[in-house]
């Protein structure tokens, strides 16, 4: 058994207990601190994600489009530019046989 006395015991359970508390009020205001401070990168992070959220979506009140709708409208665009090459590249095509078939028809009867 302990050779210490109730009081002693007491005394330490109280020195202990002050250290504890000690700790606690040091770890509360770490916490604190933290929070307040992450209250901040909480309200960029959120003004940042605005930001970008405007960027992607087309916004009715400006008339501005938004990226994703802006990328649909280039591709769709582009697909036209495509498709009106391959027209012309095809109308040059039809043109050189007629007037290739032309020239041998005029070729034929001339010599």
């Amino acid at each position: 058994m302990s050779n210490q006395t109730n009081k002693e015991l007491l005394e330490l359970v109280l020195i202990q207990t002050k250290e504890n508390a000690k700790n606690q009020l040091n770890f509360a205001g770490k916490v604190s601190t933290f929070m307040n401070e992450q209250r901040g990168v909480n309200q960029n992070q959120n003004i940042f994600n605005a930001e970008i959220k405007g960027y992607l979506e087309s916004n009715s009140k400006t008339n501005q489009k938004g990226l994703v709708e802006q990328v649909k409208v280039n591709t769709y665009e582009i697909n036209e530019i495509k498709t009106e090459k391959k027209v012309d590249k095809a109308k040059i095509g039809v043109i050189g046989v007629i007037v290739g078939a032309i020239l041998t028809f005029v070729s034929k009867i001339f010599f």
